[in-house]
């Protein structure tokens, strides 16, 4: 079968949005906003069978979308910020409600769905003392089902894939915890710091594969109750200046996560985690030379859980510099080559019984 497209498509977006502030007092103030939005959608995307009619008047109707979306929300919120001479904290939610109305008309197929959204947030700002300064923060979002999630577009770009529709798909929801920590030592030109945020997704929307016998994949969007993603990311740096008036900084950093799916209705889960290091210098001297080096290694593993079954795991160390040198004349520039390379140290790839 040979097929032929032809798209057609039309989004459109309104929206409107009124902030109110309010100062309650020298050191407390008050943010009320509303939010109302519209996305018109139309998507018009036709294949055509040109092997029994070459002129591309021959519709296939099961890689043809003529999807319509109205999508309706409105948004409400409210949010406190408190500042005291060592702190700062804030405090807030907003609600969010959305009517979704969905459209197939190939397939004379309608759906509404209603959702009510929650975002709330907060945190606070400490100065320990003078140029060192630490913050705490939470983000509470419901994701809401995309619509092509709920019901997908048909596509004429893999005749061997089919995706199915779900309609009773549910929010998820994401906690985000967050830390900043950042100290400096102006007279030595010392500065220390870092930074981390854990993000957990309960009842996440994951795709589901099914494999036929006759090799054919088929796709759908399911809520994965019970399981929870979870993603994560640390760094701390320290920077200093060296002798030769050469600035200096050194960082290191890690991050990972978790996050499941489905194939062939048993549950995968996927790990990994990396690793990295780096190293910056910087040297300039006015009017006349700048001089930049990095260099940076990393460090990551994949691990795969198959139907509980079979375990693939992948590692991998990769290594990266750059050196660059400009030479600085009467506010003109002439750069030397940058010299810069990329390394994959080593690569490993382990698969064993579980």
């Amino acid at each position: 079968m040979y097929l032929g497209r032809r798209t057609n498509d039309d989004w459109r977006t309104n929206t409107l949005k009124v902030i109110y502030t309010e100062r309650i007092s020298g050191k407390l103030s008050l943010i009320v906003n509303y939010q109302v939005e519209n996305n018109l959608s139309h998507d018009d995307k036709r294949s055509y069978n040109l092997v029994e009619n070459p002129a591309g008047k021959d519709q296939d109707g099961a890689f043809s979308s003529k999807m319509n979306s109205n999508i309706w929300s409105n948004q409400g919120g409210l949010a406190i910020n408190y500042v005291a001479p060592k702190f700062v904290l804030k405090a807030g939610n907003n609600v969010r409600s959305i009517a979704m109305d969905l459209e197939s008309e190939l397939d004379n197929y309608k759906l509404k769905r209603n959702f009510l959204n929650w975002n709330p947030s907060g945190g606070i700002q400490y100065t320990v003392k003078q140029y060192s300064v630490l913050q705490l923060n939470y983000t509470g979002n419901s994701i809401n089902p995309e619509r092509t999630q709920l019901l997908p577009l048909k596509f004429n770009n893999g005749q061997l894939v089919t995706y199915l529709a779900n309609p009773d798909l549910d929010n998820s929801f994401s906690h985000k915890i967050s830390g900043d920590y950042n100290t400096a030592k102006v007279v030595s030109n010392v500065y220390t710091g870092g930074n981390g945020s854990v993000t957990f997704i309960t009842n996440p929307i994951a795709q589901a594969i099914n494999v036929t016998a006759a090799g054919k994949y088929i796709y759908r969007f399911v809520n994965m109750s019970g399981y929870t993603n979870m993603n994560y990311d640390l760094m701390a740096y320290y920077g200093r200046q060296l002798p030769f008036n050469i600035q200096m900084i050194a960082a290191l950093n890690t991050s990972g996560g978790k996050s499941f799916n489905l194939t062939d209705d048993n549950v995968n889960k996927l790990t990994y985690h990396t690793y990295g290091a780096g190293l910056e210098t910087y040297k300039s001297r006015q009017k006349k030379y700048s001089t930049y080096l990095l260099v940076k290694a990393g460090y990551n593993i994949i691990s795969l859980l198959c139907n509980q079954l079979l375990r693939i795991t992948f590692h991998s160390l990769k290594s990266n510099r750059v050196w660059r040198f400009i030479f600085l004349r009467s506010l003109k520039y002439i750069q030397m080559p940058i010299i810069s390379g990329n390394r994959s140290l080593r690569r490993l790839v382990t698969i064993s019984a579980v």
